[in-house]
């Protein structure tokens, strides 16, 4: 097993479930720099040194399997790793239908689609966009504004490179609108097939 277990926390898709329940459902612990309070570590907010923590541990190599949760990127996530291939972080997150997770946005953050319609824009009252998901699952590369794919990029491409890393090896992912069958999928992506049988 990868030494850290990266889930990459989406706002909206069961990711507070995540990253609060699965170290008591995997039988590992957190990270050593996460807390398992809110907020569960000081990265919160300043991804730079989110990434230099992984680095760090990937660097280690043989530490412990431990699990860690942050807003952050996939790719950027990845090349925190980049330079220790054989300490890469097994990748974490669950998905939701689109228009499940539009509603879901919209209603946490206090916008109705009139109000969206009349302020001309799609970002949530925290500055934002839709895009959300789409650049956390590739990397701030593609996006222009954390949450809105930047308009040079194309879309196609990248779906595409999405569709890449979710189909890694060292991947694990489930559907938010079908947790506890995700949680028994996901327990045997990342080669814990015996705690699955737990459940």
């Amino acid at each position: 097993m990868a030494p850290v277990i990266v889930h990459i926390h989406i706002p909206k898709m069961a990711g507070s479930t995540i990253m609060r329940a699965f170290p008591r459902w995997a039988g590992i612990s957190y990270c050593p720099w996460q807390s398992v309070r809110w907020p569960l570590h000081p990265t919160y907010g300043n991804e730079t040194y989110f990434y230099e923590l992984l680095t760090r541990s990937c660097a280690a190599g043989a530490a412990p399997a431990c699990f860690s949760s942050y807003e952050g990127a996939w790719d950027d996530a990845l090349a925190a790793c980049r330079w220790q291939p054989d300490a890469r972080p097994i990748m974490l997150t669950l998905l939701r239908s689109p228009m499940a997770w539009l509603y879901s946005a919209m209603r946490w953050s206090g916008r109705t689609p009139e109000k969206l319609a009349r302020a001309g824009s799609w970002r949530t009252a925290d500055g934002y966009g839709f895009d959300r998901p789409l650049c956390a699952l590739s990397g701030r590369a593609w996006c222009s504004h954390p949450g809105l794919v930047d308009p040079g990029r194309s879309r196609a491409e990248l779906v595409e490179h999405i569709l890449r890393n979710l189909a890694q090896r060292d991947t694990a992912w489930g559907l938010a609108e079908q947790l506890p069958a995700s949680l028994l999928l996901i327990l045997r992506q990342v080669g814990l097939r015996e705690r699955a049988k737990v459940y």
